[in-house]
């Protein structure tokens, strides 16, 4: 009967939480920490590799500096040799090719070295990539859950425009809208838009006459939210003859969107933090 007796329901019995968190959830949720736990196991390999490429990377520079030192040694005694020139060519000619063979490696090592760092940034590119769609998965995360909450508290949106609650319109409602109603001068991406609403509530007015909210929903709204808002709130005026209000609905507002907040333009219907806490 209350949300109350819900919370109560789910501490008698802890097996159903998992059941409600996937009917509630969607699909992509439930399996991003399957998904994040399986980038953190890679991401640990790419470590374990990166550690073991610059083990060989620090070898490398230990042979090369063995080379470096081998080389001064063979040029003391090329010195040496020139000077007993008439006495120990032979010696000169073997210490010559040891020169050279100390060479060749010196470039061998210096072009190894230059491969396990071309690897080195290949790996700390690819851990910046997946860092960063971690990000955007945690985004379009918490941007999903607040969805969630805002359409269980579609009631609480509409009675704080001082409306009565009705109904809230479905996918099929919104595209037989658009599809009975005149849509001569709208572009067909704003009218795909405007049937992928986020939430599309009919409410009436205290005079007992229908109208209508276009809610964009975000965990921070911000200008593209506030743009959707409005121009949804002026298609439903449009298509229905009614009055129709925007509402953006999240739990913190872009500093760039207030004055539009501030103006009537659009109203911001705040997100409890504790609403969003999946239990």
């Amino acid at each position: 009967d209350s949300l109350q007796d819900l919370i109560r329901a789910l501490d008698e019995h802890p097996e159903w939480v998992d059941e409600l968190r996937a009917r509630l959830l969607p699909r992509e949720v439930l399996e991003l920490p399957r998904i994040l736990a399986n980038f953190i196991a890679a991401t640990d390999k790419r470590f374990e590799a990166i550690e073991t490429r610059l083990d060989h990377l620090e070898r490398g520079q230990a042979r090369m500096q063995d080379d470096i030192a081998l080389l001064k040694d063979g040029q003391a005694r090329m010195q040496d040799d020139i000077a007993l020139l008439k006495g120990g060519q032979a010696q000169l000619r073997d210490d010559v090719t040891l020169l050279k063979d100390g060479q060749a490696q010196l470039r061998d090592d210096v072009t190894l070295l230059k491969d396990g760092q071309a690897r080195i940034q290949d790996d700390m590119a690819l851990l910046k990539g997946g860092q960063a769609r971690i990000r955007e998965d945690m985004g379009l995360l918490k941007g999903g859950h607040a969805r969630n909450v805002a359409e269980r508290q579609a009631v609480l949106i509409v009675e704080d425009l001082g409306l009565e609650y009705v109904r809230t319109l479905n996918f099929e409602d919104i595209t037989n809208m658009v599809r009975t109603h005149d849509t001569s001068g709208l572009g067909a991406s704003d009218l795909r838009s405007f049937r992928l609403a986020d939430l599309i509530l009919e409410a009436k007015e205290q005079a007992g006459t229908t109208c209508y909210v276009a809610v964009e929903i975000s965990f921070t709204v911000n200008g593209r939210d506030t743009r959707r808002a409005l121009r949804n709130a002026e298609y439903l005026s449009r298509f229905t003859g009614r009055q129709a209000y925007a509402v953006v609905a999240g739990v913190h507002v872009d500093e760039r969107i207030r004055e539009h907040i501030a103006a009537g333009e659009v109203t911001w219907y705040r997100l409890d933090r504790n609403s969003l806490e999946v239990a």
